[in-house]
């Protein structure tokens, strides 16, 4: 991106052309260094961890993002890619919209506010196309099998408890632990209706596009990036742990969660900016100049027209009648793309299996219940009666058969 900005800074067309030489033969190395890559999970899929996938999943994004801002420099942009009218006068490739046509492309939302118009432009999207499918289907699904399957527990005695785990067990925090995984919905529904009740009282001519404050924003922003980062690492801890906390209502409930805070954030970013909507609704009424007009909006039509954006970015269903404008809205949206996959194919993937092997267990003969050796080892630090966990597990389901580790 550095290259083709200064190549339009340089004097001669020989060192534009020598500069667009590099920036293509950069590009062409990727490829190929990502073929290889490629090659390599396939052949070794059993050997490949989680975080390998996933770091390969977004060196495959700026790859083809990369290949998409040569494509606009070589062929042209006009040429190459066909804009939407509310992004029409931008820089593109000043801006990373292409690379977030690339993000948008991987994670199969396709919001449609860019497409290819070239022949090679379509060609490099139809192949991305095919590489997020097969990463979804087959490399990250095949890497949490093997994880799961030859995952290796440390032993008891390393399993001493933390200062957080043990203040996590006072009766008082774990009443209030349980519950709030138990309405862990309802409770980031009153954590956002009372966020928007205090944006509400004292941010009521944001809507006029004449006053902002931050003071009030940005404590918002924080809480709304907390929420997400902790609903989504403790569905992430407890789909691995295969804790008895973990329902098939605790994933639907964390899933939904995370689409209400995202709702929020976008809600907050819609704020930031008094002179100019970050967002391009294609649906409400418009000026000359493309943009949506707010002022006139109801403040809750507003925060429904975002959850609904918010919905269809994380089930990647992509409508693309709400585009987002500036960078950070771009960067907002493009983080909930990449958590959406994340949560289908890693969070809700360990959840199904931890869940199925759960109930395969209980459903066995004599109705066994299967005690993992990271419980037996929390009962040995805990120097408690390992028949009381077990039959805190069993709960009068009958005999009871400990981990074959114990």
């Amino acid at each position: 991106v550095i290259v083709l900005a200064l190549r339009k800074q340089m004097a001669s067309d020989v060192e534009a052309l020598f500069a667009l030489a590099f920036t293509c033969i950069v590009q062409l190395v990727q490829i190929a260094v990502g073929a290889a890559s490629m090659w390599f999970v396939i052949s070794n899929v059993r050997s490949v961890r989680l975080l390998d996938a996933w770091l390969f999943y977004l060196a495959s994004i700026l790859c083809f993002g990369g290949v998409y801002c040569v494509a606009a420099a070589v062929i042209g942009t006009d040429e190459a890619f066909a804009f939407d009218a509310g992004i029409v006068g931008t820089d593109v490739a000043a801006n990373s919209w292409l690379y977030f046509y690339s993000i948008s492309t991987q994670t199969i939302v396709g919001y449609g506010d860019i497409s290819p118009l070239h022949f090679f432009t379509m060609s490099v999207t139809c192949l991305q196309i095919l590489v997020a499918l097969f990463f979804h289907v087959f490399i990250i699904s095949q890497t949490l099998s093997q994880q799961q399957r030859h995952r290796v527990e440390a032993p008891a005695k390393r399993r001493a408890l933390t200062w957080r785990q043990r203040i996590a067990r006072v009766p008082c925090f774990k009443r209030v632990r349980q519950k709030g995984r138990q309405y862990l919905l309802a409770v980031t529904l009153c954590v956002q209706v009372g966020n928007y009740i205090i944006l509400y009282a004292f941010e009521q001519k944001a809507f006029s596009l004449t006053d902002v404050r931050l003071d009030l924003l940005l404590p918002s922003v924080l809480l709304q990036a907390f929420q997400i980062f902790f609903v989504m690492s403790t569905s992430l801890k407890l789909a691995r742990e295969k804790s008895t906390d973990l329902t098939l209502g605790f994933l639907v409930q964390s899933y939904l969660s995370v689409t209400l805070a995202f709702a929020g954030l976008y809600v907050v970013i819609f704020l930031l900016q008094p002179g100019d909507t970050p967002f391009f609704v294609k649906c409400g009424k418009h000026d000359k100049a493309c943009q949506h007009v707010s002022a006139d909006d109801d403040f809750w039509l507003v925060i429904y027209r975002y959850v609904y954006f918010s919905l269809g970015t994380m089930t990647t269903t992509g409508y693309g009648d709400i585009v987002p404008r500036t960078w950070y809205a771009r960067a907002a949206v493009a983080v909930e793309m990449l958590v959406s996959v994340f949560y289908s194919t890693v969070i809700v993937g360990l959840g199904l299996r931890s869940l199925s092997k759960y109930e395969a267990s209980t459903e066995g003969p004599g109705n066994q219940v299967e005690i993992s050796s990271r419980e037996y080892g929390t009962a040995v630090a805990e120097r408690a009666p390992l028949a009381a966990t077990l039959d805190r597990r069993s709960r009068g389901r009958g005999l009871v058969r400990g981990h074959r580790d114990g």
